[in-house]
């Protein structure tokens, strides 16, 4: 798995940097504006939806657990799932379609 690398001063980003990226898109190095392509969209976004959606259901269902309990599971879900994003952006010079 690899981290971003930005489209203009090829700059990889450390792990940090590229959770940085998923609030503020610009290069740490230098400066420019980045966008996430349609495809790494994709890869991100519908495998982070099932890690968490799928097994958070699954869990409120055969454990029965109290409204709390499950809030706490789905917000560990989706830090474990926000935490591999990074691995998966891949950056371009133009603003791409979401699909």
């Amino acid at each position: 798995m690899k981290l971003p690398v930005c489209w203009s001063c090829r700059h990889q980003f450390t792990y940090r940097e590229g959770l940085r990226f998923l609030f503020r898109k610009n290069c740490p190095a230098c400066g420019k504006k980045q966008y996430v392509t349609t495809k790494s969209n994709l890869r991100t976004g519908i495998p982070a939806m099932l890690v968490v959606l799928v097994p958070g259901i699954l869990i409120r269902v055969v454990f029965e657990m109290s409204f709390l309990s499950y809030a706490l599971v789905m917000t560990l879900l989706l830090a474990a799932a926000m935490m591999t994003v990074p691995f998966f952006v891949e950056t371009s010079e133009k603003e791409e379609p979401l699909v």
